[in-house]
């Protein structure tokens, strides 16, 4: 999950689908702006391995682990894999906040967040980052204008026809003046409560960063 405690996951096949009529309007489909460098991408890492630490709460508490990176994971599986390494140490995980340029784990029900739970959120992390270049975090404004407008023409009237409601939706110009880019309008359904449901939502109505998911 990202953003405000959001799940991650698609079916490519659904997504695929997504690209090729909704996001074009049903009619020529337009191309995704250029994004950014892979030295942009090198340096987001680099300082979103650093956010996540400081999230922890125990920087100057505790040594920070040495934890050799792994190689970065595609959007649509890296909840997954951060959830399977983190249930091989019993640790239950709800979702995932993007804070300060880091991650920050949402625990689940009843799981105690002690030091050993943060180091290990930690490991996992650094053993299974986001990728860089499928983050909203990189994304050049004319990208982020073509997210909104992928929101608004499709996602949004989706998750309407479902009987949910989206909340807070900000305005084209508030969106794209929000440097934070936690926004998205599966963030703001109220619902659900399961990423199962989350999951059930995406593959209907496309994933939660559109063709950033899938650039490469």
């Amino acid at each position: 999950m990202t953003g405000k405690g959001v799940g991650i996951g698609f079916v490519v096949a659904s997504a695929l689908s997504v690209s090729g009529c909704v996001l074009a309007g049903c009619s020529a489909q337009i191309p995704m702006p250029e994004g950014a460098s892979v030295a942009d991408a090198a340096a987001l890492a680099r300082a979103e391995l650093d956010g996540t630490w400081r999230g922890t709460g125990l920087d100057g508490i505790v040594d920070r682990p040495d934890v050799e990176p792994g190689d970065p994971v595609r959007r649509d599986v890296w909840f997954t894999e951060i959830s399977l390494c983190l249930a091989l140490e019993d640790i239950d995980i709800y979702g995932v906040a993007y804070i300060a340029n880091g991650y920050v784990m949402l625990p689940g029900a009843g799981q105690k967040v002690d030091i050993q739970t943060r180091l290990a959120w930690y490991r996992c992390y650094a053993q299974h980052p986001v990728d860089p270049m499928t983050s909203e975090q990189i994304a050049t404004p004319d990208q982020l204008a073509y997210l909104y407008d992928y929101y608004a023409r499709w996602v949004i009237p989706c998750i309407a026809s479902t009987g949910r409601q989206v909340e807070s939706i900000p305005t084209r110009s508030e969106y794209l003046a929000d440097d934070s880019f936690q926004w998205t309008p599966y963030g703001s359904v109220s619902s659900y409560s399961t990423p199962v449901e989350y999951n059930d939502l995406v593959k209907k109505c496309g994933p939660e960063y559109g063709m950033l998911e899938l650039r490469f």
